[in-house]
């Protein structure tokens, strides 16, 4: 095999890697939070990921987590992506179109608003500003070791819920139109010096 062949070989196979490659863990965010329910809320809390400000309601189609409940002593996981949330094509668009969006994460109870907190994008996953380059193909929710505890508040009674959570987010890079130009040339150039068919 020619040096040039063998180079636009090598070429194509490294672009191809970078073209095909699969998901890979792009950031993750942990934190332990400890939030006040609602006067006389059922202990039940719902884990709700967004980007924007506070959606009038939380609803599937805004906030991932919104509709699933976790109780008592919940541990586990769950995925979210383009085929099983509605609110995730919204979501990864956002997460990047190049922008320092607003991300927040929010306890949801039965009977209450939302309560949680809003921080810069790039501040919670070490990013500025986004993954601009990537396409996100799945986020993941660890959750561990949710308790309740009671708390009165004058004539009502609360609960203080405890949770540790983390996401991590998953992700492809897309190559540069220069990147598959490159593939393409590389690929015609092999092709051409082993006389391919």
């Amino acid at each position: 095999m020619h040096r040039h062949a063998f180079a636009s070989a090598g070429l194509f196979l490294l672009l191809n890697s970078v073209a095909f490659a699969g998901p890979v863990l792009l950031a993750s965010y942990a934190d332990v939070m400890g939030v006040l329910s609602p006067p006389d809320a059922v202990p039940g809390v719902q884990f709700v990921l967004q980007i924007g400000d506070v959606p009038q309601p939380v609803g599937p189609a805004t906030g991932l987590g919104a509709g699933i409940w976790w109780g008592e002593g919940g541990d586990g996981f769950v995925d979210f992506n383009a085929g099983n949330s509605p609110g995730f094509a919204n979501f990864a668009s956002l997460a990047t179109d190049g922008t320092d969006d607003q991300f927040a994460l929010f306890f949801a109870f039965a009977n209450g608003n939302p309560r949680g907190y809003v921080e810069a994008e790039s501040f919670l996953l070490g990013r500025k500003p986004d993954w601009v380059g990537y396409r996100i193909d799945l986020i993941r929710l660890y959750v561990n070791g949710i308790r309740f505890e009671p708390y009165a508040s004058g004539e009502f009674d609360h609960y203080i819920a405890y949770a540790g959570l983390k996401y991590e987010f998953h992700g492809t890079p897309i190559p540069e139109p220069a990147s598959l130009l490159l593939l393409a040339v590389g690929w015609g150039i092999a092709c051409r010096r082993r006389s391919c068919k």
